[in-house]
């Protein structure tokens, strides 16, 4: 198989590839020891203990300090918390893992191709377009796949006693694998959709966000979340409903939609709110 330019589509050599014209890349692992990775997670460590040392005496030198002197002193601990913030917006969180089709990735200023194997950072927004999918693996094991014409930005990922997870799908679909192994503390993991939540603990599960089509719960609503469990449980609220709205607790083989800005519609068998629907037969 070949690629746009003619060039070989790389595919993995360990075994039987259950998804044949996926790009797989087994090269660059994080949080599992060795290669970029680890690397990367050392140098990080180092930085930070030493911005936070500097932090630390920039902040007895406020305390210590004259009055005329403490501007300064305080205006430099105010410089090294933004180096700080902005070098966790230059962390990366994971690595491009299998991809099919064309997807793109937009850091900052610039668009950058996505292929097999780079780096994601913090603050990313990853699309893409038809007949495309793209899976990426995080530090710590979440395992995400983005469906077509889809659209995420990783707003954070934490991974220290336990893994902290935020993730903004703006469109389309988005499937993840939780992993809750990686400490005792657990897993806190949310996508936000523009009208949902859906919080996991160590899951497997898939939140959608549709525009420009009948929601099945309320066909006068074109613009919904739809979130299915595979497996696990996961807690879905919408924060822009009414006051007092309650969440719904989802588990394994069921679903629940969030019509616009209405509280999410119980919790029943995966596909039934569709097959009721007007035009969905």
């Amino acid at each position: 198989m070949t690629g746009d330019q003619g060039s070989p589509v790389r595919t993995s050599n360990r075994g039987n590839n259950p998804r044949p014209g996926l790009e797989i890349n087994h090269g660059l692992k994080f949080g599992t020891g060795g290669g970029l990775g680890l690397a990367l997670q050392q140098l990080g460590r180092a930085y930070f203990r030493h911005v936070a040392r500097l932090c630390a005496k920039a902040a007895l030198k406020v305390r210590l300090a004259p009055t005329l002197g403490r501007s300064r002193s305080l205006v430099f601990l105010l410089v090294l918390l933004l180096a700080v913030s902005v070098a966790k917006s230059d962390e990366p969180v994971g690595s491009i893992q299998e991809l099919r089709g064309t997807a793109q990735v937009f850091r900052a200023a610039k668009t950058i191709a996505a292929a097999v194997g780079i780096l994601v950072m913090l603050g990313d927004r990853i699309e893409t377009l038809a007949d495309s999918e793209l899976t990426l693996i995080l530090r710590g094991g979440t395992r995400l796949t983005l469906g077509e014409d889809s659209t995420i930005i990783i707003d954070r990922h934490l991974v220290a006693t336990h893994i902290q997870t935020s993730i903004r799908l703006l469109l389309g679909k988005l499937r993840s694998w939780v992993n809750d192994t990686g400490g005792a503390g657990g897993v806190n993991f949310e996508i936000h959709t523009p009208n949902g939540v859906a919080a996991a603990r160590g899951t497997d599960f898939e939140v959608e966000f549709i525009e420009g089509k009948p929601c099945p719960a309320d066909p006068s609503c074109l613009r919904y979340t739809t979130v299915g469990v595979y497996q696990g449980v996961v807690v879905v609220a919408n924060p822009t409903s009414p006051a007092g709205s309650l969440p719904v607790t989802v588990t394994a083989g069921y679903q629940t939609t969030i019509p616009c800005e209405s509280p999410p519609t119980p919790s029943a068998r995966w596909g039934a709110e569709e097959l009721r629907a007007p035009g969905y037969h």
